[in-house]
């Protein structure tokens, strides 16, 4: 059997305590999750999906078709009830799964929406030393909102585990007095809220390292959110990615902004390895032409250290401003350097993320949406690429997918795109040498209004894919963006 997780937010009515308790912590709301999953093999699959949480377990068993679909909605799962944890789910053939996550909301501008998204891991990408590369606390953005984060960790293994979670700020480097440990039950899970350590100062943004401890060999899943405060429409940003248990000394990142409709990008890069190393960022920004800018970070980055960046913030990016508004943006490609800029080894990972403060009068809807993902090194590239959930048009709010596929090599290639709910579909798009396609599903002929099941991405050469979903209705407000890495086929 394979084996597959999923942590954090996979809950069925999961309520946390809302702000005006004695004890907040976390979003306040109602939560609620669905897991995706596509069977990567020509077989049937017999899979069988347990709930772990420090109160119960849970397992339910079911069969996924050859190269199909299947999805689990908690809520209607009989026996599950209230539930706050974790989920593994194994197969007997290779699967991969998402879960999607978001508030009990009617997406208006006094009940706006929250929705985050994660990929599962697989057994292989769990790791007993893991690394988040941005988290917050108590962290203000003037009058675009107030940010907390929490940080929440499986343990993968059925014994109990001891694990630590160490932190460092942008600015202060490491804070060794806000390290902090927890013990955690068999295939149980820990959410670890940064507003409850003391250590950490208030504005605090950094990074986590997240270690087993005893025994040192348990392999960790881990997951960080970082959200703004949703007092309103504008502010209703949530922020969800995976941790990453190694670095690498080139990074991907295919979708950029900057005043791009009011959507910046902001990216938080650590440097994981033991020696110090610089680094410079090559944006490619633009669409129908694609122009280039560099930015060659002034300082070397040490060992455990992070750079926080903002795309208007960056000088380099100032002529992305002269551009037109449907050209402002693109994709980043990040290296380690020596002193003169010339690629070199290291350990870095970075997270890329995009917001929209609510400033673009055409687009009001806007407002509050924002999306976080994982950028990624060659290694993690492939020809095959899976996205467990699509939507084309779904519902009153018009949830439509969208894919930003970038080529890892110097070489032109193409990717064929298969629907599995439509399996006479196969839409065959060029890509370019080193650099990226994208498109949203509502812009791919015959692909029927209100699709909703997995895709598969096939190129020859290798790639790697952000997925995003969002509202497409103008009349539906809040943080409606989800965006996921592709999962790997290899």
């Amino acid at each position: 059997m394979k084996k597959l997780l999923l942590i954090a937010l996979v809950f069925s009515l999961f309520y946390i305590v809302p702000p005006s308790s004695v004890q907040a912590q976390g979003p306040s709301g109602e939560w609620v999750s669905t897991i995706y999953c596509v069977n990567q093999e020509n077989t049937d699959g017999a899979i069988s999906v347990n709930f772990h949480s420090e109160a119960k377990t849970h397992s339910i068993n079911s069969t996924i078709a050859p190269h199909g679909s299947i999805y689990f909605y908690p809520g209607d799962l009989s026996g599950l009830g209230s539930f706050s944890g974790s989920v593994t789910l194994s197969s007997s053939t290779g699967v991969s799964c998402s879960a999607q996550t978001s508030r009990s909301a009617y997406g208006t501008k006094a009940d706006p929406y929250q929705f985050g998204a994660s990929g599962g891991f697989s057994s292989s990408s769990a790791s007993p030393v893991m690394y988040v590369s941005q988290v917050i606390k108590n962290f203000s953005s003037g009058s675009f909102g107030w940010y907390e984060s929490y940080i929440a960790i499986q343990n993968t293994d059925p014994n109990s585990v001891e694990v630590s979670v160490e932190y460092a700020d942008r600015a202060l480097g490491a804070i060794p007095a806000a390290t902090r440990t927890y013990t955690i039950a068999g295939n149980s899970s820990k959410i670890v809220y940064l507003e409850q350590n003391a250590s950490l100062p208030v504005g605090f943004m950094g990074s986590a390292k997240v270690s087993a401890v005893s025994p040192s060999t348990t392999p960790l899943a881990v997951q960080a959110v970082f959200y703004n405060d949703g007092s309103g429409y504008v502010k209703a940003q949530f922020h969800m990615y995976n941790g990453v248990p190694q670095g690498e000394s080139k990074l991907y990142a295919p979708f950029v902004m900057r005043n791009f409709y009011d959507f910046n990008s902001g990216m938080n890069i650590v440097n994981v390895g033991s020696t110090a190393t610089y680094f410079k960022i090559v944006f490619l920004i633009g669409r129908a032409t694609s122009n280039q800018y560099v930015y060659s970070h002034p300082v070397r980055l040490l060992p455990g250290r992070v750079a926080s960046l903002f795309m208007p913030d960056l000088d380099a990016l100032d002529p992305v401003d002269r551009l037109p508004m449907a050209e402002r943006a693109g994709q980043a490609i990040i290296y380690a350097t020596d002193a003169n800029g010339n690629p070199t080894s290291g350990e870095l990972i970075a997270n890329v993320n995009y917001r929209n403060d609510g400033r673009d009068p055409n687009n009001p809807n806007f407002g509050g949406q924002a999306v976080t993902y994982n950028a990624v090194g060659e290694s993690d590239g492939s020809q095959i690429l899976f996205a467990p959930n699509i939507q084309n048009n779904v519902g009153a709010a018009s949830f439509t997918s969208g894919f930003t596929v970038a080529n890892l090599t110097s070489i032109p290639g193409s990717c064929t795109y298969k629907f599995v709910d439509d399996p006479t579909l196969n839409w065959v798009q060029p890509l370019p040498a080193n650099g990226i396609y994208s498109v949203l599903v509502s812009n791919i002929p015959g692909l029927d209004n209100g699709y909703s099941s997995a895709a598969i991405i096939e190129c020859n050469v290798n790639a790697m894919a952000i997925v995003t979903l969002r509202a497409n209705a103008s009349n539906y407000y809040g943080d409606s963006q989800t965006a996921i890495n592709a999962l790997n086929g290899n």
